[in-house]
């Protein structure tokens, strides 16, 4: 291949490395979007944008840069965007099949009107005026407006829901937690008090002064919490007028051990008061979880129920998006083909005028020359080039 071949070939497919180049182009920015967006919509509607690419890449390119657009997307999508993100696993078939889908439609997209539509397809010119079709498209394009911002701001208003009945359902966990952990210390303050009684040995004491200690932070814990709720308030009051008794309980042994010695505290533990008290508080501490348990219970249900809605209002506007994705490729394709048939309407008359052997010639308002016809130039003597930009008068000496 000698190197002016070359230069040729390169020429040739130029324009087609340039479609490819900028299809690439468009497919990383609408990542790069869809990433920064991340934080806010994590792996929902991995494939939204990606589709409206794949809608303008078709339109302006072809057949071949939407295939690639799909292609591209749809590979980014999965490992970008899916979870779990940055890898190529899919958790659950329902991923699978959104994959599947995605590329269906993307690839229905990009093969869409590539032919040549029949004509009865295609307007007749002058069948419905420019004003109206204008109207008409117009009318359209803002009712898939109002749709699209419909379903956004229905989904924007679900997310939130669903988030805050996540945090609802997490809130009683957090409640459990804090009472078993309240009752823990309480347990290590009676576990010290009564080694100290019966073998007086001091790691005892240390162990039952640092439960002590944590217990009032542990109350205060569970009485924050549980402020939204007046009946778990009540138990609260109980709760603390119960430990506030049972650490009195241990203060007074810890005292009758050192004052009275071994014989007395051993005494004090088989009289079994403390264990009556400590019952006491158990079984209000168990009212207290159990009624998370059952808030539990209901605030699951609610927030499953509002998952559910989100996912149907996800599906649907997924739906109604690529419904209008496919619409509008039908119109641009249309449209496409209007303009490419009054193209053709309009080469063949100029070809029509071309061949005729009269003067032809057009002028603006201002009497600059727009065309200027072989039987101008053979008439007036001034060729193409030279007629067409100048006035008129000056041609044709008609001061």
């Amino acid at each position: 291949m000698t190197e002016a071949t070359y230069w040729q070939k390169l020429v040739e497919v130029a324009p087609a490395i340039k479609r490819y180049a900028l299809t690439f182009l468009a497919v990383v920015c609408t990542l790069a979007f869809r990433l920064a967006l991340y934080p806010v919509l994590k792996g929902r509607v991995p494939f939204l944008l990606f589709f409206l690419v794949i809608v303008i890449v078709k339109s302006l390119w072809g057949r071949g840069p939407a295939l690639l657009a799909t292609a591209l997307g749809g590979v980014s999508a999965w490992y970008f965007l899916i979870e779990p993100p940055f890898s190529f696993t899919l958790a659950n078939h329902t991923d699978l099949f959104n994959l599947a889908r995605y590329f269906a439609v993307g690839v229905t997209i990009s093969y869409l009107g590539e032919k040549s539509i029949p004509s009865v397809f295609v307007p007749v010119a002058g069948s419905i005026s420019t004003k109206f079709r204008v109207a008409r498209q117009t009318a359209v394009l803002a009712g898939a407006v109002v749709v699209l911002a419909g379903m956004g701001l229905l989904l924007h208003h679900d997310f939130d829901n669903s988030e805050t009945a996540e945090g609802w359902v997490v809130h009683p966990f957090q409640v459990m937690n804090s009472a078993e952990s309240f009752l823990s210390f309480v347990k290590d303050a009676e576990a010290g008090e009564r080694g100290f009684m019966l073998t007086g040995d001091e790691r005892f004491l240390a162990r039952y002064k640092s439960a002590v200690a944590a217990v009032p932070t542990r109350l205060k814990e569970l009485k924050d919490l549980t402020s939204d709720s007046r009946s778990q308030q009540t138990r609260w009051v109980e709760i603390n007028r119960l430990t506030q008794e049972r650490l009195s309980m241990l203060k007074r042994g810890i005292h009758l051990r050192t004052a009275s010695g071994v014989g007395a505290a051993i005494g004090a533990v088989n009289s079994g008061q403390g264990e009556e008290a400590m019952d006491k508080l158990r079984s209000a501490v168990d009212a207290f979880v159990a009624e998370e348990r059952q808030l539990l219970v209901v605030r699951t249900a609610k927030a499953k129920d509002q998952a559910s809605r989100v996912r149907w209002v996800l599906g649907l506007g997924t739906m109604a998006l690529i419904i209008l994705l496919v619409l509008a490729s039908v119109v641009i394709e249309r449209e496409k083909v209007r303009r490419e048939e009054i193209a053709r309407d309009l080469r063949r008359h100029a070809d029509l005028l071309e061949q005729a052997h009269d003067s032809l010639l057009t002028s603006r308002l201002d009497g600059v020359v727009g065309y200027w016809s072989r039987g101008a130039e053979a008439l007036y003597g001034y060729s193409r080039e030279e007629a067409v930009g100048r006035v008129s008068h000056e041609l044709l000496q008609t001061h």
